[in-house]
């Protein structure tokens, strides 16, 4: 069980006083009413766990708290998320989360946050045996979820030495199941709705995403929300120098019910 040093004030349901203007990013209008929908808990980083090299953002986790066999485990265990008071313009909270990525020998670990559990099987990056995945039986290692949201909100800041470089946010809602990501082909029919980004650095700064949720299995109940953040598109990609500053992440949803 996690030590939490810090608690946030956020719960799994919480009350969503929506305005009518523009989605920054895209994505329509937020309409009008209050109405009470499942969260991401603890979404604006204000919560944290941990000291040292084992910090690590409540309910969210990195290589430190991950699963894995043999070497993999043991060389890939280090230290790659740390908290920053750099935060997003008109925030209203004390922090974000940086992910970083690290070389060793050459060889570039991207910088890896998940509402899941991060699993190093192989010594090797890219190997299809490392993925993050939803531990539907530890709390600490799934964010429940059985709303269906319309769309996924988030801030970033995406510093890189390499301005055609992409950094990647996906966010699978899927049933009851260790759904993992990057999936595999049996686990298709266990997705209900995806929602997946890759972004450049820009020139710089803080930006507002907003990704739609596509619901490729919407007969299907939603139980839990798998959401990643990696500094690059591709395992093994990258440099060293990567870092992505992430704040507020958010779901959004219209008044009308699914």
């Amino acid at each position: 069980m996690k030590r939490i040093y810090f608690i946030a004030a956020l719960t799994l349901s919480l009350c969503v006083s929506c305005k009518k203007e523009p989605v920054p990013g895209g994505g329509g209008v937020v309409p009008t009413d209050t109405v009470s929908f499942s969260q991401i808990l603890n979404g604006d980083f204000e919560c944290w766990e941990g000291s040292g090299k084992e910090l690590e953002p409540c309910h969210w986790n990195s290589y430190m708290s991950a699963d894995g066999t043999g070497l993999a485990i043991m060389a890939g265990k280090a230290q790659q998320v740390d908290s920053s008071s750099d935060v997003r313009p008109g925030s209203e909270g004390r922090y974000s989360v940086c992910v970083y990525a690290r070389s060793v020998l050459g060889v570039v670990a991207n910088g890896n946050l998940t509402t899941g559990r991060v699993f190093m099987g192989s010594t090797s990056v890219q190997s299809k045996d490392n993925y993050n995945f939803t531990a539907c039986r530890l709390p600490d290692f799934n964010q429940q979820l059985t709303t269906k949201p319309d769309a996924i909100r988030f801030w970033a800041k995406f510093d890189c030495p390499d301005a055609a470089q992409c950094a990647r946010m996906s966010a699978i809602i899927h049933d009851d199941y260790n759904y993992r990501d990057p999936e595999v082909d049996e686990e298709a029919s266990h997705a209900v709705g995806m929602a997946v980004l890759e972004f450049t650095a820009k020139s710089g700064g803080w930006y507002c995403y907003t990704v739609p949720f596509e619901y490729v299995n919407p007969t299907i109940q939603p139980k839990y929300i798998l959401i990643s953040f990696t500094t690059n598109r591709e395992a093994g990609k990258g440099s060293g120098k990567d870092r992505l500053y992430l704040d507020d992440v958010e779901l959004l949803y219209a008044v009308q019910k699914r």
